[in-house]
C-alpha cells in the first residue's frame, strides 16, 4: 500500500472523531444558550444531523458528552506523567505534566479554540450538582492509576509508603483551587498560571523527596 494513502478503517475513524467532536461543540454552544436541563439529546442531534440512535453510539448520555474533554484532559494527563523525565520533584512533575496536557487538548478537540470551550465546561461543571458528582467520581477513580504511576515512577510501594496518595491528593486539592479560582473566564494559560502559583505555594510545606 502506497504511504500516505488512507485506508477504510482510518477513514472511518476519522468520521467517528469528527461526529463526536461535532457533538461536544453544538452541546456546549446549546448548554450555554438554553442550559444543561433545558437542552434534550434531540436538539443537539439535530444541530450535528445525526439521529438519537447513532448519537448514543458516541455517548450513553448527555453526562458523559459533557465530560468527554475532562476524561480526555486526564488520560493526557497521565501519559504525559508517564513520559516525563526523570530527575525532578514529583509535585513539579505532576504541574508539567498536567499543563502539557492542557496545552495539547486542541490535537484530541479541536473545538477547544484556545480554551473558551474548555472554560465553558468547566462553568457547566462547576453549576450544575449532577455534573459536578459525575466529575467527581471520575476524577476519584482516576486517582489510583496517578498512585500507581508516581509510586512506578519514584520506585517505593504504594501499600506502604504513603506518599503518592498524599500528593495526588493534594495536587488534586491544588488544581480544584486554582481551577475555581479561575472558573473559566479567560484562556487556558491564565489557568496554568493560576497552577503554577498554586504549586508555587505548597511546595515547600512538602519536603522530604528525592
Amino acid at each position: 500500500m502506497l504511504s500516505g494513502v488512507a485506508t477504510p478503517a482510518g477513514l472511518r475513524e476519522r468520521k467517528k472523531e469528527k461526529t463526536k467532536n461535532a457533538l461536544v461543540d453544538a452541546a456546549v454552544r446549546l448548554f450555554v444558550e438554553q442550559g444543561y436541563e433545558h437542552t434534550t439529546v434531540r436538539e443537539i442531534t439535530d444541530v450535528v444531523g445525526i439521529s438519537e440512535r447513532t448519537f448514543f453510539r458516541y455517548f450513553v448520555g448527555k453526562d458523559e458528552l459533557v465530560l468527554f474533554v475532562v476524561t480526555q484532559a486526564t488520560d493526557m494527563f497521565l501519559a504525559e506523567l508517564i513520559a516525563a523525565p526523570t530527575g525532578q520533584p514529583p509535585l513539579p512533575t505532576l504541574r508539567d505534566a498536567f499543563c502539557r496536557a492542557l496545552c495539547r487538548l486542541p490535537e484530541v478537540w479541536p473545538g477547544m479554540d484556545g480554551g473558551g470551550h474548555y472554560a465553558a465546561i468547566v462553568r457547566l461543571i462547576q453549576s450544575t450538582p449532577s455534573l459536578l458528582h459525575a466529575q467527581l467520581a471520575m476524577m476519584q477513580r482516576a486517582d489510583e492509576r496517578f498512585v500507581r504511576a508516581l509510586a512506578e515512577r519514584y520506585g517505593v510501594d504504594p501499600r506502604n509508603d504513603p506518599r503518592p496518595r498524599v500528593l495526588v491528593v493534594t495536587f488534586g486539592g491544588l488544581i480544584g483551587m486554582a481551577t475555581e479560582q479561575w472558573r473559566g473566564e479567560g484562556e487556558v494559560t491564565d489557568l496554568i498560571e493560576l497552577i503554577h502559583r498554586q504549586v508555587d505555594a505548597v511546595i515547600p510545606a512538602l519536603t522530604g523527596w528525592t
